[in-house]
């Protein structure tokens, strides 16, 4: 039989229970319903990291980690780092590929494992609060007059009622999000803000990774405002004419027929996307702030810089417009 994976916290329990308390091991495993042998593995484990309690009571973490065994996947050294870096910055397919894709290179399996015991810990405590809650409504819903036939409701913890869990095996999830952007990047700056800028509100589109309702939850607990993302909200991403303009350049001749051909459509267009283009798309950026604050936070302006191309044209299906064939060269000529 595989023995118990404790967690840290578990392990730190015991050590300072026999080691500060006093108390016997026998105790502390009939206390904490843990095998005997575990509570002296965990303690013998501790005295050969180095912990003394006559010397210093604090319970660092290098005292209860876990040894290092064989078989495990390397960490990233920085030889791996550097490589990582420098496929991603050596030009610009590299440097403009979505956070997605780069997300789903990064993670490794012992990554995933780790989330999965740290998942396990977590909706422990959630199903325990998710129980009791359950119970104390559905007694008052049961209390009626005239008993209620049929089966007697049981409890089931899923995603519906607070577990956690995480779908899918490319991108990058609510979990990759939280644990990558949202807790050490985007939290902390907006904490920032909110020194100098009280009223400082964070807003998020209404992307899966974003929306989901454990991210609710470590905004509050990190005391930082969020606003829901509104139907129909202006846009204010740079980013979002450049899928307009792929498609433009994939489908004049038609749409693609199959799944390699659209891919090899797009990233051709990809790599002849004009930097003018998206210069172009950044400077009218500003504009539109202006055009949001005089509508008092409306959409209703039309997009695109004011000294930008007014003329209107048709173009029929299936047929390369003149500017289509120069795009390219007209690149060059700038």
């Amino acid at each position: 039989m595989a023995s118990e994976e404790y967690s840290v916290e578990t392990r730190a329990q015991i050590v300072a229970l026999v080691m500060i308390a006093k108390m016997k091991p026998q105790d502390v495993a009939i206390l904490l319903n843990i095998p005997r042998v575990s509570v002296y593995q965990i303690v013998q484990r501790a005295k050969e990291h180095g912990y003394d309690p006559t010397v210093n009571p604090r319970i660092e973490h290098e005292h209860v980690a876990n040894n290092t065994r064989s078989g495990r996947p390397k960490v990233v050294t920085e030889a791996i780092e550097a490589s990582i870096i420098a496929s991603i910055t050596k030009d610009r397919a590299g440097r403009e590929k979505s956070a997605e894709y780069l997300a789903y290179e990064a993670e490794n399996a012992a990554a995933k494992k780790k989330a999965e015991k740290e998942l396990q810990i977590i909706n422990r405590h959630r199903e325990q609060a998710a129980r009791e809650e359950w119970e104390l409504n559905n007694t008052f819903s049961r209390l009626q007059l005239r008993p209620r036939g049929g089966r007697k409701p049981k409890f089931k913890f899923t995603t519906k009622n607070g577990k956690l869990v995480r779908k899918g095996t490319d991108g990058i999830d609510w979990y990759r999000y939280q644990k990558e952007i949202l807790v050490p990047k985007l939290l902390p700056f907006a904490q920032e803000c909110k020194r100098s800028r009280p009223g400082t509100i964070v807003m998020e589109d209404n992307a899966p990774a974003h929306a989901h309702f454990h991210q609710k939850e470590i905004y509050s607990f990190h005391d930082v405002q969020r606003l829901l993302w509104p139907g129909n909200s202006p846009d204010l991403n740079a980013v979002e004419p450049t899928w307009f303009w792929l498609k433009k350049r994939t489908t004049l001749q038609g749409a693609p027929g199959d799944r390699k051909t659209a891919v090899e459509a797009w990233q051709k267009a990809w790599e002849r996307l004009p930097q003018h283009r998206i210069q172009a798309w950044i400077e009218r950026i500003p504009f539109h702030i202006q055009e949001i604050i005089r509508l008092e936070g409306g959409n209703e302006y039309p997009e695109g810089r004011p000294q930008g191309d007014v003329r209107s044209r048709c173009r029929r299906k299936g047929v390369l417009s003149f500017r289509a064939y120069l795009e390219d060269e007209w690149e060059d000529l700038e």
